[in-house]
């Protein structure tokens, strides 16, 4: 019996997978001891697996048989001694399992064979005899140190990644509170840049603005959006019936004055009375003329051409139509669709130290697949509202390399990059500002 014993031992030692080292305990181990059938379980999980049946090459996961091994095998993760199995063993829930079982074959004997791993059941060997015959001493002895062999075995062809191993040894409970402190420090350690992300917008670089030249009425806008203009064509017009009325009652009015003042000065060399009225005269003469002045000028802007080349800005050229405008209103702008950069709204919490050295990132919404490096160039200095109504620091920065097939008016969202902190800070800043926002201290 010893030389069976040491043949399984080797046996089991030399073999190359799991597969072949579950067939060898399924179905070698009738060498030592007689038994009728044999199942090897697996509780390496969070449950009992079934990892083979002696002379059997598949296992019927849910027939009626397996039904009732499980229920008894349950039970078994929390018996680590080798022993032969009784009614006793097992709890009143799986007593009608057991005595279904025992009442198969003329009655059934079972000799549970445990691998144990410090304590810890790894896998289990379940030996039925059948017609009554039951288990002697010699053979629990004998079974005994072949279950130190199998042991032995299971390690050598279950043995954990070492990082599993690392993982199970910190959480064990008497090293929980040093791994909690290991993580918090190695936190508290660690560098990383301070991050923002913001929303962006690509827009003009250095556009040309056209303004409302003087107070009145547009009439037409001659252009449309996205349009390309060149200088001297007409941008919009107004409405000239108005300051064509107005430049012919100046004119009139410098007429009629004027010859007042003549006849003023005829009638002072007969007469000293009209003398009195040549100064009067004069003056309202030269009010008049630089109104007259002042509505030729107006007359002269009625039309707005472009200065420069480029391509028309504008929202709706018929939201324009028929509208006053102010001196100095923005109707449209001219640009140079090459040439463009990035508008960014820092939220107002957001405003940190940031690095001009290190490349932000611009991902738009429009092609999320890409991402494009740009340098902070310009942040304010007060607060604005942006266009969603979130009190914003406004920014831009300039493309690292020219970007002249990207289009005014995507956006996206720009990912800039402050001083190093520890990981702890760059989790904690926003918490700990709410928190100390919300307590008022």
């Amino acid at each position: 019996m010893l030389v069976v014993l040491h043949q399984l031992t080797l046996e089991c030692f030399l073999s190359q997978n799991q597969r072949e080292l579950s067939f060898r305990l399924l179905n070698r181990t009738i060498k030592l001891v007689a038994y009728d059938r044999a199942v090897l379980w697996d509780f390496g999980g969070r449950k009992p697996r079934c990892l083979g049946v002696s002379g059997h090459s598949k296992v019927e996961g849910h027939s009626e048989q397996m039904r009732r091994w499980l229920d008894l095998v349950r039970v078994m993760t929390q018996r680590a001694e080798h022993q032969v199995l009784a009614e006793g063993a097992f709890p009143p829930q799986a007593a009608e399992p057991w005595r279904a079982l025992a009442g198969q074959n003329g009655g059934t004997a079972v000799l549970w064979l445990p691998i144990l791993e410090d304590g810890r059941l790894l896998a289990g060997l379940w030996l039925e005899r059948w017609n009554g015959r039951a288990w002697s001493l010699p053979e629990l002895k004998l079974t005994a140190s072949l279950a130190v062999s199998y042991a032995a075995a299971w390690r050598a062809h279950h043995r954990p990644p070492k990082w599993g191993l690392l993982a199970r040894r910190l959480l064990k409970p008497n090293r929980v509170g040093l791994a909690a402190l290991a993580v918090l420090l190695f936190s508290l350690l660690w560098q990383v840049p301070l991050r923002v992300v913001a929303p962006c917008e690509v827009v003009p670089k250095d556009p040309w603005v056209v303004t409302a030249p003087v107070n009145g009425v547009i009439a037409e806008v001659a252009v449309q959006p996205g349009q390309e203009v060149n200088p001297g064509d007409v941008l919009f017009s107004y409405d000239k019936r108005t300051a064509l009325e107005e430049l012919k009652v100046a004119r009139q009015q410098v007429e009629i004055i004027r010859s007042g003042l003549n006849r003023a000065k005829l009638q002072a060399f007969v007469d000293p009375k009209p003398r009195a009225e040549v100064g009067l005269l004069e003056h309202r003469l030269e009010q008049e003329e630089t109104r007259l002045q002042m509505a030729q000028y107006t007359v002269s802007k009625l039309e707005v051409s472009a200065e420069t080349k480029g391509r028309v800005v504008l929202d709706d050229p018929h939201r324009w139509r028929g509208r006053p405008v102010a001196l100095g209103e923005m109707v449209l702008m001219i640009v140079n669709p090459q040439r463009n950069k990035v508008r960014i709204w820092l939220p107002e919490t957001d405003n940190v130290d940031f690095d001009r050295d290190h490349a932000l990132k611009v991902v738009l919404n429009a092609f999320p697949e890409k991402e494009h490096q740009a340098r902070l160039t310009y942040v304010a200095q007060n607060v604005v509202t942006n266009p969603e109504g979130v009190a914003s620091v406004l920014a831009e920065a300039q493309w690292q390399t020219e970007q002249p097939q990207m289009r005014i008016g995507l956006k996206g969202m720009a990912v800039l990059y402050g001083r190093q902190v520890s990981l702890a800070y760059w989790l904690l800043r926003k918490p700990l500002a709410n928190t100390r926002s919300f307590l008022g201290w």
